[in-house]
C-alpha cells in the first residue's frame, strides 16, 4: 500500500468565505482565518503525532497567529510543552472560527428560506 498523502482540512468543505461579510473570531475577520484554516494539511509524526503545516500569504497568517495568541492565557503550573500549549490554542481557533461560519451560513440558509416562504407561512415562523 502507498504512503497517504496529507488530508486538507477544507477538502470536503464547502462554505463560501465571501459571505462571512465583517464577522470577527478573536478579533480578527473570519474570512482570513477560514481561508487560512483551509491551506491546513495534516501528517503524522514521531510518536503517534500529528503535524499540521500550512503555507499562507501573509495576512492570513498573522491573523491567525494573533488569534491564538488570544485564544488562551497561560496560567501557572501548566506543565504543557510549548508544541502542546500552541496545538490547544490552534484547536481552540478552529472550533471558534468553525462554530462561527456555521452559525452564518445556518442564518443565511434560514433566511433563504424564509424569502421563500408565501407570506401567511412566514408569520407563523416568527
Amino acid at each position: 500500500m502507498g504512503k497517504r498523502r496529507p488530508r486538507n482540512f477544507a477538502q470536503n468543505r464547502t462554505m463560501d468565505a465571501d459571505h462571512f461579510g465583517g464577522a470577527t473570531v478573536l478579533g480578527e475577520p473570519l474570512h482570513l482565518l477560514f481561508s487560512a484554516m483551509s491551506r491546513f494539511e495534516f501528517s503524522r509524526g514521531p510518536a503517534g503525532r500529528m503535524n499540521v503545516s500550512f503555507d499562507s500569504p501573509a495576512d492570513e497568517g498573522r491573523a491567525l497567529v494573533r488569534a491564538m495568541e488570544r485564544a488562551e492565557r497561560p496560567f501557572r503550573g501548566d506543565e504543557r510543552t510549548p508544541g502542546e500549549r500552541d496545538f490547544d490554542r490552534l484547536m481552540a481557533v478552529v472550533e471558534r472560527v468553525m462554530e462561527t461560519a456555521t452559525a452564518i451560513a445556518s442564518a443565511r440558509a434560514l433566511a433563504s428560506f424564509r424569502a421563500d416562504l408565501p407570506h401567511r407561512d412566514r408569520r407563523r415562523l416568527g
